[in-house]
Protein backbone atom coordinates (compact mmCIF):
# COMPACT_ATOMS: atom_id res chain seq x y z
CA UNK A 1 0.00 0.00 0.00
CA UNK A 2 1.40 3.46 -0.86
CA UNK A 3 2.26 5.89 1.89
CA UNK A 4 0.41 9.20 2.18
CA UNK A 5 3.52 10.98 0.89
CA UNK A 6 3.44 8.93 -2.30
CA UNK A 7 -0.22 9.46 -3.15
CA UNK A 8 -0.94 9.66 -6.86
CA UNK A 9 -2.82 12.65 -8.16
CA UNK A 10 -6.20 12.16 -9.77
CA UNK A 11 -6.06 11.34 -13.47
CA UNK A 12 -8.65 10.29 -16.02
CA UNK A 13 -6.49 7.26 -16.86
CA UNK A 14 -6.79 6.03 -13.27
CA UNK A 15 -10.50 6.77 -13.30
CA UNK A 16 -10.94 4.79 -16.50
CA UNK A 17 -9.01 1.92 -14.93
CA UNK A 18 -11.26 2.02 -11.84
CA UNK A 19 -14.39 1.98 -13.99
CA UNK A 20 -13.15 -1.32 -15.41
CA UNK A 21 -14.86 -2.94 -12.43
CA UNK A 22 -18.15 -2.57 -14.30
CA UNK A 23 -17.04 -5.17 -16.83
CA UNK A 24 -18.13 -7.72 -14.25
CA UNK A 25 -21.72 -6.63 -14.91
CA UNK A 26 -21.56 -7.80 -18.54
CA UNK A 27 -22.51 -11.47 -17.95
CA UNK A 28 -25.56 -10.32 -15.97
CA UNK A 29 -26.52 -7.27 -18.02
CA UNK A 30 -30.01 -8.67 -18.70
CA UNK A 31 -30.88 -8.88 -15.00
CA UNK A 32 -29.18 -5.52 -14.42
CA UNK A 33 -31.26 -3.79 -17.14
CA UNK A 34 -34.48 -5.29 -15.75
CA UNK A 35 -33.40 -4.09 -12.31
CA UNK A 36 -32.96 -0.57 -13.70
CA UNK A 37 -36.44 -0.80 -15.27
CA UNK A 38 -38.01 -1.70 -11.93
CA UNK A 39 -35.90 0.98 -10.25
CA UNK A 40 -37.30 3.55 -12.68
CA UNK A 41 -40.83 2.30 -12.05
CA UNK A 42 -40.36 2.45 -8.29
CA UNK A 43 -39.02 6.02 -8.52
CA UNK A 44 -41.87 7.16 -10.75
CA UNK A 45 -44.56 5.69 -8.49
CA UNK A 46 -42.96 7.32 -5.45
CA UNK A 47 -43.14 10.69 -7.23
CA UNK A 48 -46.87 10.30 -7.96
CA UNK A 49 -47.64 9.57 -4.29
CA UNK A 50 -47.16 13.19 -3.04
CA UNK A 51 -49.23 14.47 -5.97
CA UNK A 52 -52.22 12.25 -5.14
CA UNK A 53 -51.77 12.96 -1.42
CA UNK A 54 -52.14 16.67 -2.17
CA UNK A 55 -55.28 15.98 -4.20
CA UNK A 56 -56.64 13.94 -1.30
CA UNK A 57 -56.09 16.81 1.14
CA UNK A 58 -57.77 19.24 -1.28
CA UNK A 59 -60.77 16.92 -1.65
CA UNK A 60 -61.00 16.43 2.11
CA UNK A 61 -60.91 20.21 2.63
CA UNK A 62 -63.89 20.67 0.30
CA UNK A 63 -65.60 17.52 1.66
CA UNK A 64 -65.97 15.77 -1.70
CA UNK A 65 -66.56 12.16 -0.61
CA UNK A 66 -66.70 10.62 -4.10
CA UNK A 67 -63.43 12.28 -5.07
CA UNK A 68 -61.85 11.25 -1.76
CA UNK A 69 -62.76 7.59 -2.33
CA UNK A 70 -61.42 7.60 -5.90
CA UNK A 71 -58.14 9.22 -4.88
CA UNK A 72 -57.78 6.86 -1.90
CA UNK A 73 -58.26 3.85 -4.22
CA UNK A 74 -55.68 5.32 -6.62
CA UNK A 75 -53.22 5.71 -3.76
CA UNK A 76 -53.82 2.11 -2.72
CA UNK A 77 -53.16 0.94 -6.27
CA UNK A 78 -49.98 3.02 -6.45
CA UNK A 79 -48.73 1.49 -3.20
CA UNK A 80 -49.30 -2.05 -4.52
CA UNK A 81 -47.51 -1.27 -7.80
CA UNK A 82 -44.65 0.39 -5.93
CA UNK A 83 -44.31 -2.63 -3.65
CA UNK A 84 -44.04 -4.95 -6.68
CA UNK A 85 -41.47 -2.69 -8.38
CA UNK A 86 -39.45 -2.41 -5.15
CA UNK A 87 -39.43 -6.20 -4.63
CA UNK A 88 -38.07 -6.99 -8.10
CA UNK A 89 -35.64 -4.05 -7.96
CA UNK A 90 -34.09 -5.25 -4.70
CA UNK A 91 -34.03 -8.90 -5.75
CA UNK A 92 -32.46 -8.27 -9.17
CA UNK A 93 -29.83 -5.88 -7.83
CA UNK A 94 -28.99 -8.35 -5.05
CA UNK A 95 -28.75 -11.19 -7.59
CA UNK A 96 -26.40 -9.23 -9.85
CA UNK A 97 -24.31 -7.99 -6.91
CA UNK A 98 -23.84 -11.44 -5.36
CA UNK A 99 -22.81 -12.91 -8.72
CA UNK A 100 -20.38 -10.06 -9.38
CA UNK A 101 -18.87 -10.32 -5.88
CA UNK A 102 -18.30 -14.04 -6.33
CA UNK A 103 -16.64 -13.45 -9.72
CA UNK A 104 -14.39 -10.74 -8.23
CA UNK A 105 -13.24 -12.97 -5.39
CA UNK A 106 -12.66 -15.85 -7.80
CA UNK A 107 -10.56 -13.76 -10.19
CA UNK A 108 -8.60 -12.14 -7.35
CA UNK A 109 -7.82 -15.53 -5.85
CA UNK A 110 -6.84 -16.93 -9.25
CA UNK A 111 -4.57 -13.92 -9.81
CA UNK A 112 -2.95 -14.23 -6.38
CA UNK A 113 -2.17 -17.92 -6.85
CA UNK A 114 -0.49 -17.15 -10.18
CA UNK A 115 1.87 -14.50 -8.75
CA UNK A 116 5.54 -15.33 -8.09
CA UNK A 117 6.89 -16.17 -4.63
CA UNK A 118 8.70 -12.81 -4.47
CA UNK A 119 5.32 -11.04 -4.32
CA UNK A 120 4.31 -12.97 -1.19
CA UNK A 121 7.65 -12.17 0.41
CA UNK A 122 6.76 -8.47 0.34
CA UNK A 123 3.04 -8.80 1.17
CA UNK A 124 1.63 -10.36 4.32
CA UNK A 125 -0.99 -13.07 4.10
CA UNK A 126 -3.37 -11.27 6.49
CA UNK A 127 -3.34 -8.14 4.36
CA UNK A 128 -4.03 -10.07 1.14
CA UNK A 129 -6.84 -11.97 2.85
CA UNK A 130 -8.34 -8.66 3.97
CA UNK A 131 -8.31 -7.37 0.41
CA UNK A 132 -10.27 -10.39 -0.82
CA UNK A 133 -12.84 -10.30 1.99
CA UNK A 134 -13.22 -6.80 3.46
CA UNK A 135 -12.39 -4.71 0.39
CA UNK A 136 -14.59 -6.74 -1.93
CA UNK A 137 -17.40 -6.40 0.63
CA UNK A 138 -17.05 -2.62 0.28
CA UNK A 139 -17.43 -2.97 -3.49
CA UNK A 140 -20.46 -5.17 -2.89
CA UNK A 141 -22.14 -2.40 -0.88
CA UNK A 142 -21.30 0.09 -3.62
CA UNK A 143 -22.82 -2.05 -6.36
CA UNK A 144 -25.93 -3.12 -4.44
CA UNK A 145 -26.80 0.08 -2.56
CA UNK A 146 -24.84 3.10 -3.75
CA UNK A 147 -25.23 2.44 -7.49
CA UNK A 148 -28.96 1.74 -7.21
CA UNK A 149 -29.47 4.81 -5.03
CA UNK A 150 -27.50 6.93 -7.52
CA UNK A 151 -29.81 5.97 -10.40
CA UNK A 152 -32.85 6.41 -8.16
CA UNK A 153 -31.85 9.92 -7.07
CA UNK A 154 -30.97 10.97 -10.64
CA UNK A 155 -34.42 9.83 -11.82
CA UNK A 156 -36.13 11.59 -8.92
CA UNK A 157 -34.13 14.77 -9.55
CA UNK A 158 -34.80 14.98 -13.30
CA UNK A 159 -38.47 13.94 -13.24
CA UNK A 160 -39.23 15.83 -10.03
CA UNK A 161 -37.73 19.11 -11.22
CA UNK A 162 -39.50 18.80 -14.58
CA UNK A 163 -42.81 18.21 -12.81
CA UNK A 164 -42.36 21.13 -10.41
CA UNK A 165 -41.14 23.39 -13.23
CA UNK A 166 -44.34 22.63 -15.13
CA UNK A 167 -46.46 23.86 -12.20
CA UNK A 168 -44.36 26.77 -10.90
CA UNK A 169 -41.15 28.01 -12.52
CA UNK A 170 -40.63 30.68 -9.85
CA UNK A 171 -40.62 28.18 -6.97
CA UNK A 172 -38.48 25.78 -8.98
CA UNK A 173 -35.67 28.30 -9.52
CA UNK A 174 -35.92 29.40 -5.89
CA UNK A 175 -35.54 25.78 -4.76
CA UNK A 176 -32.61 25.12 -7.12
CA UNK A 177 -30.77 28.17 -5.76
CA UNK A 178 -30.07 26.19 -2.57
CA UNK A 179 -28.35 23.33 -4.44
CA UNK A 180 -24.87 24.87 -4.99
CA UNK A 181 -24.27 25.29 -1.24
CA UNK A 182 -25.36 21.72 -0.47
CA UNK A 183 -23.28 20.29 -3.32
CA UNK A 184 -20.10 22.14 -2.29
CA UNK A 185 -20.44 21.08 1.35
CA UNK A 186 -21.18 17.49 0.23
CA UNK A 187 -17.99 17.41 -1.85
CA UNK A 188 -15.89 18.63 1.10
CA UNK A 189 -17.43 16.15 3.53
CA UNK A 190 -17.33 13.32 1.00
CA UNK A 191 -13.62 13.72 0.38
CA UNK A 192 -12.86 13.66 4.11
CA UNK A 193 -15.16 10.69 4.76
CA UNK A 194 -13.56 8.75 1.89
CA UNK A 195 -10.11 9.37 3.39
CA UNK A 196 -11.23 8.12 6.81
CA UNK A 197 -12.88 5.08 5.23
CA UNK A 198 -9.59 4.13 3.58
CA UNK A 199 -7.74 4.56 6.88
CA UNK A 200 -10.26 2.26 8.58
CA UNK A 201 -9.76 -0.39 5.89
CA UNK A 202 -5.99 -0.20 6.37
CA UNK A 203 -6.30 -0.54 10.14
CA UNK A 204 -8.57 -3.58 9.75
CA UNK A 205 -6.03 -5.09 7.36
CA UNK A 206 -3.32 -4.56 9.99
CA UNK A 207 -5.49 -6.31 12.58
CA UNK A 208 -5.90 -9.26 10.23
CA UNK A 209 -2.14 -9.39 9.84
CA UNK A 210 -1.77 -9.78 13.62
CA UNK A 211 -4.25 -12.67 13.61
CA UNK A 212 -2.50 -14.34 10.70
CA UNK A 213 0.96 -14.03 12.32
CA UNK A 214 -0.26 -15.32 15.68
CA UNK A 215 -2.16 -18.32 14.32
CA UNK A 216 0.62 -19.33 11.95
CA UNK A 217 3.14 -19.32 14.79
CA UNK A 218 0.79 -20.44 17.55
CA UNK A 219 3.23 -23.13 18.74
CA UNK A 220 5.98 -20.55 19.19
CA UNK A 221 3.57 -18.18 20.96
CA UNK A 222 2.54 -20.87 23.43
CA UNK A 223 6.11 -22.09 23.91
CA UNK A 224 7.11 -18.62 25.14
CA UNK A 225 3.72 -18.03 26.91
CA UNK A 226 3.14 -14.93 24.83
CA UNK A 227 -0.64 -15.32 24.53
CA UNK A 228 -1.46 -12.10 26.37
CA UNK A 229 1.18 -10.19 24.45
CA UNK A 230 -0.47 -11.19 21.16
CA UNK A 231 -3.95 -10.47 22.53
CA UNK A 232 -2.90 -6.98 23.60
CA UNK A 233 -1.22 -6.41 20.24
CA UNK A 234 -4.46 -7.36 18.49
CA UNK A 235 -6.50 -5.15 20.84
CA UNK A 236 -4.19 -2.21 20.15
CA UNK A 237 -4.69 -2.68 16.42
CA UNK A 238 -8.48 -2.91 16.84
CA UNK A 239 -8.51 0.23 19.03
CA UNK A 240 -6.86 2.16 16.20
CA UNK A 241 -9.59 1.08 13.77
CA UNK A 242 -12.27 2.03 16.32
CA UNK A 243 -10.77 5.51 16.73
CA UNK A 244 -10.82 6.05 12.97
CA UNK A 245 -14.37 4.63 12.70
CA UNK A 246 -15.70 6.93 15.45
CA UNK A 247 -14.02 9.90 13.83
CA UNK A 248 -15.70 9.00 10.54
CA UNK A 249 -19.03 8.54 12.36
CA UNK A 250 -18.78 12.06 13.83
CA UNK A 251 -18.13 13.56 10.41
CA UNK A 252 -21.03 11.60 8.90
CA UNK A 253 -23.33 12.69 11.73
CA UNK A 254 -22.45 16.36 11.20
CA UNK A 255 -23.00 15.98 7.46
CA UNK A 256 -26.39 14.29 7.90
CA UNK A 257 -27.45 16.99 10.36
CA UNK A 258 -26.43 19.66 7.84
CA UNK A 259 -28.33 17.98 5.00
CA UNK A 260 -31.50 17.54 7.07
CA UNK A 261 -31.37 21.16 8.25
CA UNK A 262 -30.75 22.43 4.72
CA UNK A 263 -33.50 20.34 3.12
CA UNK A 264 -36.19 21.08 5.67
CA UNK A 265 -35.08 24.71 5.81
CA UNK A 266 -35.50 24.87 2.04
CA UNK A 267 -38.98 23.35 2.33
CA UNK A 268 -39.93 25.96 4.93
CA UNK A 269 -38.65 28.78 2.70
CA UNK A 270 -40.53 27.41 -0.32
CA UNK A 271 -43.74 27.11 1.69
Amino acid sequence: MPNDDNKKKFSFADMKKSLGIYRFIKPYKGAFIFGLFFLLGSSMTSLTFPFFTGKLVDAATHIKLDVINNIALSLGGILVVQAIFSFFRMYLFSYVTEKITADMRYQMYAKLTSLPISYFDSHRTGELNSRITTDVAQLQDMLSTTLAEFFRQITTLVVGISFILFYSSKLTFFMLSTFPVIVIVALVFGRYIRKLSKERQDELASANVVVEETLQAIKVVKAFTNEWFEVLRYKKSLDKSVVVSLKSARIRAVFVAFVITSLFGGIVLVL
